[in-house]
Order: structure tokens, then C-alpha cells, then sequence
């Protein structure tokens, strides 16, 4: 049962993804992997190794070990419901309700650290009353993600007093960070090459709780589509949970609540897995009857978190970044020197060193990151429009620049702007981030523009793109500054 889950979901994953990076911790992720270097902390040192062990550098090898990587919490998920008592069909039900919701399926999409997480979170649970379990546990927090300590309770065994030692030993993984660091750049910000530094590093996205929100929950029953939500639902409310499967229902719960991440939806996972386990004694009840109906209810119930969940998941024209670095790296003029701040980098880094894109081009990053050139001792306060003797061109600059530095422009010469695909875009994508990058390209394209007209429609644009505070204060003072040279 487990391995033809495994290859169900793997094909899953396959058909229902997408054909490029769409997500900025999925590129960071990727350029850190291929040199081997150290992304946002914790490090993942795990990921980073697979990646490079693997000699994952094209996209298309990345989507399949994240394809893998669904196929093996598949079946790590089934084993781990199992545990807990409820048969083959029930526990097979209860894995594709978690492993197919939109708010796991998605996440798995994305070269991200999450789908591993589940995979050796899910271990643990099923490793449980066996001497592996305490060192399951440990692979989990240390070489998935460390909030999956919020699932002790659930695995945690009396007998693990005799067994426990091996619980710290995957606490050596995070050796990786402050011994390659001597040797690899960081790619995120910190600098732990000393033990203080280290600490700073590793509490980098610390002091993170904050009063509780809803929409945390809210993104997460809005990301696993709204059948797959309603039928976990009601597979729980016919079955029970044991009091350890409840406090980690609680931790994940407050996970949702009180982690203020942006993207706390991400870690649905943790509250999905024991929801998992009483959804299947739900279902399990079901099958257990004599009555047709309610089996036929059982099989229903699956059935639609399946096709919801996956619908909710699917993304096979996920291209929008891909489109924007693309087009950013078109716009520089050959033997320059680009530039890149906030969220393109990582992207733009990936184009161009994984994917060697534009060899002309001298790539930079203004916070010292990310590029294997990295001039600038301090992050850059301003971006000059020259360094030795070579025009910047940057991304990220707003207003930092004049117009002949900014991307798009080539030194005074007439541009096509049907050239560049990003202006023929269509719709809002949900990503914050993604919607300011649009906005800073329409204002860029703006302030470029030569007739007055034009810049307002491009200004226009970007009014309706910029989604954060910070970018819709920069268009506004484009906005403004266009008004006055009007009047």
C-alpha cells in the first residue's frame, strides 16, 4: 500500500506543477545548492546536500526531487497514521487527504525545505516505539525543520529514557553552517563564521510570535481548497484522537496563530499531520460498517479532498518570476554591471550562474549576497551609477538611480517594450512580493516612457500591482512627481 501511494503522488506532484521557479526561497535554495553554500537559517544542511551530492542545477531535476520527495512522505505518512491503529484503507484515505491538500501539495511544488520536513517529520511518528525514534525525532527538528518540535508529544515513548541519546545526534548537522562558512559565502544575511555569530545566525528569524492572527488558518483552509478542507473535517468530527495526538493539534494550531511569517501557511503540515490521525479513525469508523452507504460516504470523502486539494494545487504556468528575471537580464546592456536588490536576486542569480544566462554581465548584489563577486564590504545605501568604470544597471533601486541606470533602459536608446514579455502579463499573482517586483518594472518602464501619457499609464499599472505599504508609497511619489511636472 505505502509504495503505491509513493508512486501515485509522485505522479501527482509531476502532472500537477510547475514548469519553472516560482517562489524566492525555492531559487535561494537552488543557487545555495548547487555551490554549496549556506541559505537563511537554519542552513538546511540536509537539502544542501542532497542538492549537491545529486548535482541538481537545472530546474527540471529540482521539480523531480521534489516529485521524490512527495512520493516518500506519501508513504511516510501512511506508515505513521497506521501506527496509531487504523487499517490499511482508512490510513491510505487519511494520507492523500494531507499529502494532496493545496496547502502540502503547493509547498511541495516549490523547491522547498518542506516537503522533506513532512517526509521526516512523518518518520519520527512512525518510528515512534522503535529505538529509531528519538533519532527520527532529531532528523526531523535538525535536518527538516525545527518547529516539527512541536510534534513531540505525539511521538514521544516512555521507553525513549533509555533510548534518548541518539536524539541530539543530528544536532551535528548544523556544524555545516559555521565550518562551510569559512570557506562558502552566506547567502542570506548574517555571517555566523564565530560562535556569537552563529547564534545570531541561527536566531535570525527569532522573536517571530506575535499576537494571534487568524490568517495564518484562514491562508492554509484557503490554500487546501475548500472540499479538501471540508472533508478533513468531517472525517474528524465521526472519529476520536488520543490526548498526545490533541497537544500537538495545539502546537500546531498555535503555530498557524502566533508565528508571524508571511508565508505561515507553508507550515500546514504540522497541524495537517495529526488532524491526519483523527481524520483516519473518522474514516476507519466508516469502513468499518456494514452499511454501503457510509462506505461509499468514506471513499467520497477522499475522493473530493483528492480532486479539491489538487485543483487548488495546481500550478503548471507557475512562470512569473522566471518571466520578470528573464526580462530584467534582458534589459541590461551587454558588459555592464547588474545590480540586483530585494527580490530578484535570487532569481536573477539562479539565471545566471546555474543556468549561465548573459556571461557578459557582471552580476552584483547590493546587500553583498548571494553572487560570487561580491565588492562591497557594507550593504550598499545607494546604488552608484557607475563602479570601475562600468555602468549599473539595478533592479530595486527606486529612485536610488536615474532613469539611464535603472533596468529596461539602453543608455538613451528607443526601447520596444513589446520586447519584454512581462508587460503582455495578465491577472495579479498572489505572491506579495511578486505583485512590488511588477510594480517597480511598471514604474521603471514609467520613467522611461517619452510621451507623458504614457508614463501615466505605466504609473497607473503599477498603482494597481504594488501591494505592500513600501511600494505603494514609491509609486505614489512617482505619481506625485509626474502631477507636478505636469502642472
Amino acid at each position: 500500500m505505502a509504495g503505491s501511494l509513493a508512486l501515485a503522488v509522485f505522479l501527482l506532484c509531476a502532472l500537477s506543477g510547475p514548469g519553472s521557479f516560482d517562489a524566492t526561497d525555492g531559487a535561494e535554495l537552488a543557487v545555495a545548492g548547487h555551490r554549496l553554500e549556506i541559505p537563511h537559517s537554519p542552513g538546511y544542511p540536509l537539502l544542501m546536500c542532497a542538492l549537491r551530492l545529486g548535482g541538481l542545477r537545472d530546474y527540471n531535476h529540482l521539480r523531480l526531487l521534489g516529485c521524490v520527495l512527495s512520493g516518500l512522505a506519501a508513504a511516510a505518512v501512511y506508515a505513521a497514521i497506521r501506527s496509531f491503529g487504523p487499517g490499511p484503507p482508512a490510513s491510505a484515505g487519511a494520507c492523500l487527504i494531507v499529502v494532496t491538500s493545496g496547502a502540502v501539495l503547493g509547498q511541495i511544488h516549490l523547491l522547498e525545505i518542506h516537503g522533506l520536513a513532512l517526509f521526516l517529520a512523518a518518520c519520527a511518528v512512525a518510528l515512534r516505539r522503535t529505538r529509531l525514534g528519538p533519532y527520527a525525532m532529531g532528523m526531523s527538528v535538525f535536518g527538516g525543520h525545527p518547529l516539527s518540535v512541536v510534534l513531540l508529544p505525539m511521538v514521544l515513548d516512555r521507553r525513549w529514557l533509555r533510548w534518548w541519546p541518539p536524539l541530539f545526534l543530528p544536532a551535528t548537522l548544523w556544524l555545516y553552517v559555521p565550518l562551510r562558512s569559512q570557506t562558502a559565502a552566506v547567502m542570506h544575511y548574517g555571517s555566523p563564521g564565530s560562535l556569537a555569530s552563529f547564534l545570531e545566525y541561527l536566531t535570525m528569524y527569532g522573536g517571530r510570535l506575535s499576537s494571534p492572527s487568524a490568517q495564518g488558518l484562514w491562508s492554509m483552509l484557503g490554500f487546501m481548497g475548500t472540499g479538501s478542507a471540508l472533508a478533513l473535517l468531517a472525517a474528524i468530527a465521526l472519529g476520536r484522537a488520543g490526548p498526545r495526538i490533541l497537544v500537538s493539534v495545539v502546537g500546531g494550531l498555535a503555530i498557524l496563530l502566533f508565528y508571524g511569517v508571511p508565508d505561515v501557511h507553508a507550515y500546514s503540515w504540522l497541524l495537517l499531520l495529526p488532524l491526519g490521525a483523527m481524520a483516519a479513525r473518522g474514516l476507519q469508523w466508516l469502513l468499518s460498517t456494514e452499511s454501503l452507504p457510509w462506505r461509499a460516504l468514506a471513499v467520497l470523502l477522499v475522493a473530493v479532498s483528492l480532486f479539491s486539494g489538487t485543483r487548488a494545487a495546481w500550478d503548471r504556468s507557475g512562470q512569473t518570476m522566471r518571466v520578470i528575471a528573464s526580462d530584467l537580464i534582458r534589459g541590461a546592456p551587454a558588459g555592464r554591471i547588474l545590480c540586483t536588490s530585494n527580490g530578484p536576486t535570487y532569481y536573477c542569480a539562479y539565471m545566471l550562474e546555474a543556468e549561465d544566462r548573459r556571461p557578459d554581465l557582471i552580476p552584483v548584489e547590493r546587500f553583498g549576497i548571494a553572487y560570487r563577486f561580491r565588492p562591497f564590504r557594507e550593504p550598499l545605501r545607494s546604488v552608484p551609477p557607475e563602479l570601475a568604470g562600468r555602468q549599473v544597471y539595478a533592479t530595486g533601486a527606486w529612485g536610488s538611480l536615474p532613469p539611464s541606470g535603472l533596468l529596461f533602459s539602453a543608455g538613451g536608446v528607443r526601447l520596444d517594450w513589446e520586447e519584454y514579455d512581462v508587460f503582455s502579463m495578465e491577472g495579479l499573482p498572489e505572491e506579495e512580493m511578486a505583485r512590488d517586483m511588477l510594480a517597480e518594472i511598471w514604474s521603471m518602464r514609467a520613467l522611461q516612457e517619452e510621451s507623458r501619457e504614457g508614463a501615466a499609464a505605466a504609473l497607473s499599472r503599477a498603482r494597481e500591482m504594488a501591494s505592500s505599504p513600501a511600494a505603494v508609497r514609491a509609486v505614489e511619489r512617482l505619481m506625485e512627481g509626474l502631477g507636478a511636472a505636469g502642472g
